[in-house]
């Protein structure tokens, strides 16, 4: 199973600005302030994250001569294909809206437990963990509760790429079959737990996974 959705991942990945090759582990993020792209080669979400803004709900380079100046050719490029990427991502997601200065989110289906006492309390607050999603410029952010990843687990690739679709409206089916797929790949017949799933759009690898 595993196989066949990183080839997916990496062919989906590959369209945009012609950078070829990207060999790469899939990067933590914003935490971690760098993409690796090769074995020794990271692009600094930090430095470039000043040249990045949002226009007509779509990301773009601010200043491009400056970005220019403070970057190798070879960066400038990255920067254009995860643009190229983020932008592709947003168009598969129309459901996506801005949320803060560069970030876009899918408003999640939300959902309250009763607990003992008949008292009703938020997914966070039962020990759920939290249900969002985060669009950047250089990846996707996706926090999933123990329900949602039980339920990926059982409905393996196809069924949890439906669920994501259900849960976060209109989100790009790309992305919900990497991380479904992801998902499936670390945590079947594992303890099940809420978790945040990071996508980087210049890793052609399944994304990384953390609990939250």
């Amino acid at each position: 199973m595993k196989k066949p959705v990183s080839l997916l991942l990496a062919a989906t990945l590959m369209t945009g600005a012609g950078v070829s090759s990207f060999s790469a582990v899939a990067s933590a993020a914003p935490a971690t302030q760098d993409i690796q792209i090769q074995q020794n080669e990271k692009l600094d979400i930090r430095k470039f994250d000043q040249f990045i803004a949002v226009e007509n709900d779509r990301f773009i380079i601010a200043d491009e001569a400056a970005l220019e100046k403070a970057a190798t050719n070879e960066e400038v490029v990255l920067v254009k294909t995860a643009l190229n990427q983020a932008n592709g991502i947003l168009d598969e997601s129309p459901g996506a809206v801005l949320d803060g200065e560069k970030t876009f989110t899918v408003p999640a289906k939300q959902e309250i437990t009763q607990d003992k006492t008949g008292e009703f309390a938020s997914l966070a607050a039962s020990g759920e963990g939290i249900r969002d999603i985060k669009f950047h410029w250089w990846g996707v952010e996706i926090y999933l509760t123990k329900t949602d990843v039980n339920a990926i687990v059982k409905g393996g690739i196809s069924g949890g790429t439906t669920y994501l679709g259900s849960i976060f409206g209109g989100l790009s089916g790309a992305v919900a079959g990497a991380v479904a797929g992801a998902i499936l790949s670390e945590y079947a017949g594992a303890v099940i737990v809420p978790l945040k799933i990071t996508y980087t759009y210049l890793s052609p690898m399944l994304p990384s996974i953390s609990p939250q």
